[in-house]
């Protein structure tokens, strides 16, 4: 809305005055409006306002209000910016909680998918190829910055997915027609920064996809808000890598811990540890030791391997020590096989051919 819109807005009488607290502070800043006979003042979205740097103007708007004003703040989550400002704001805050604040919904299922940086593509395609039923909506897929959310949307464009984009600085009827489609059911799939995790309300939103998931704890629950609503179910599905850890760890409620080797999976099970592949060095099938080629072995523990290692070492005459381990070396020679190396007092042969050093040795 134009600035001079907005002035003929508030030029004539009204009773309830929707604003956004910059604009708000221009029209008092020009005279073009008071707000000494207001009675009832409510901030809602106050973590967003804060985020967007709008404390200033929120203060000018208090003042510009009578001091018994009716004041009252709303706010999804309560980060320490917020409360710092309710106790600016508010001499006796009354604060009241919903249950379940600051937790997903019990109707929310949610998954964790496991990938590598750059390799996303072929996660979300296999996400993708399931369909949600008619009556479940639609699904968002949430990227941190602009520029992920545009080649995402192209990437999916070019493996023929019908999507829409909904993020900041586009043109805002691109915007708006975007979102009718998505609301109406003529695309199923959304492609979103954190725009459309706060305040967007899409009645069937079916499931969430934070194909990169975002470093706050706020904004994820922000982003899976967005569905399961009003007592309908819904899924989240994150796609999670290792520096991802922290964020699922806080939300599960656990301590954050990366395992030594496990860092490309975190979050698998010792179980599954054990049934991945497990490469073990050993000689080539030429028998010729110092030639060594990487042998995978799938069907083996690791105790087992280490046997397999043994018996093919054994059998080329070397003698296995008490305390091998893959990944060290595990066998030595017999000493008996070994050459008797010479002692640091005693004199090496001298080569043939160097004549000045062969001579050197004869005079001494």
């Amino acid at each position: 809305m134009s600035f001079e819109q907005a002035r003929r807005n508030v030029s004539g009488p009204f009773e309830v005055l929707l604003a956004t607290p910059g604009r708000l502070v221009q029209l008092l800043d020009k005279d073009l409006i008071q707000l000494h006979d207001v009675r009832m003042l409510v901030f809602d979205e106050a973590d967003q306002m804060l985020d967007q740097g709008f404390l200033p103007d929120s203060d000018h708007i208090v003042d510009s209000c009578p001091k018994d004003v009716h004041l009252s703040l709303f706010s999804a989550t309560v980060s320490k910016a917020v409360q710092e400002l309710m106790n600016t704001l508010f001499s006796k805050a009354e604060v009241i909680r919903s249950s379940g604040s600051g937790k997903v919904t019990k109707s929310l299922t949610t998954e964790n998918r496991t990938v590598v940086d750059g390799k996303r593509w072929p996660i979300l395609e296999k996400i993708l190829r399931i369909p949600l039923k008619k009556n479940q909506g639609g699904t968002i897929l949430f990227t941190n910055t602009r520029e992920q959310c545009d080649k995402l949307a192209q990437e999916l464009k070019d493996h023929g997915y019908e999507c829409a984009v909904y993020r900041g600085e586009m043109d805002k009827n691109e915007r708006r027609s975007n979102l009718k489609k998505f609301r109406t059911g003529e695309i199923d799939l959304l492609v979103s920064t954190d725009l459309a995790a706060r305040g967007l309300d899409v009645e069937h939103v079916g499931r969430v996809i934070n194909y990169h998931l975002p470093e706050q704890k706020e904004n994820y629950l922000h982003r899976a808000g967005r569905t399961a609503r009003a007592g309908r179910s819904g899924v989240v599905i994150n796609l999670v890598t290792a520096r991802d850890v922290r964020l699922i760890a806080l939300l599960e409620g656990k301590k954050a811990e990366i395992k030594k080797g496990r860092k490309d999976n975190p979050f698998r099970s010792s179980k599954e540890a054990k049934e991945e592949e497990v490469k073990i060095t050993a000689p080539t099938s030429r028998g010729k030791l110092g030639k060594k080629t990487d042998y995978t072995v799938n069907e083996f523990t690791k105790a087992k391997a280490n046997k397999f290692i043994e018996e093919k070492k054994i059998a080329r005459g070397f003698k296995p020590d008490a305390d091998a381990k893959i990944g060290k070396k595990p066998f030595r020679k017999s000493k008996s096989d070994e050459k008797a190396k010479p002692k640091s007092n005693e004199r090496r042969p001298v080569s043939k051919k160097s004549p000045t050093k062969y001579f050197e040795a004869k005079r001494k």
